[in-house]
């Protein structure tokens, strides 16, 4: 039995799991089972193309080739509008790069998966803080115009009466 390829699996679950939660903590789509299964799928297709292809005469990397098409289409399906905002940009780039972690770990290019796990969770961890911070002042600058319109509309109908 070959347990590197146990452990490459292990291995992307993991990472994926890293992406997931954050996702998770953050209460969005594209949560842990996503990510896992992502790096995980990702993983396995590139082990197939290249261990299942040995001593055939056929483009190996044509698998792993084919994976983005696919992830795309994933991607693509967490993207929506509503009104004239934009949802599921973060969720759909994690997938991607989700994808790419899980192909790294396939091809057995360990460091770096582990350099990009480790930025990614940095970004998504680190960025939390200052989206958080942003949105709250946004919140409040919405409040603080609401109120002065309040206020400006209650004077105007005061004078009309």
């Amino acid at each position: 039995m070959d347990y590197t390829i146990i452990l490459q699996l292990l291995l992307a679950a993991f990472c994926g799991f890293l992406f997931g939660a954050e996702r998770e903590k953050s209460n969005k789509d594209a949560g842990v089972r996503t990510n896992m299964l992502v790096c995980l799928a990702a993983c396995t297709l590139v082990i197939i193309s290249k261990r299942g292809f040995l001593g055939a005469e056929a483009d190996i990397s044509r698998v792993a080739a084919s994976v983005i098409p696919g992830i795309g289409f994933l991607g693509a399906g967490s993207i929506f509008m509503r009104g004239n905002r934009v949802f599921g940009l973060t969720s759909a780039s994690l997938i991607l790069i989700t994808t790419s972690v899980g192909m790294a770990i396939g091809a057995e290019l360990y460091q770096l998966a582990i350099a990009c796990t480790t930025i990614v969770c940095i970004i998504m961890y680190g960025t939390r803080y200052v989206d958080g911070q942003r949105r709250k002042r946004l919140r409040e600058e919405t409040w603080a115009d609401l109120s002065v319109d309040n206020k400006t509309q209650s004077g105007e109908s005061a004078q009309q009466k």
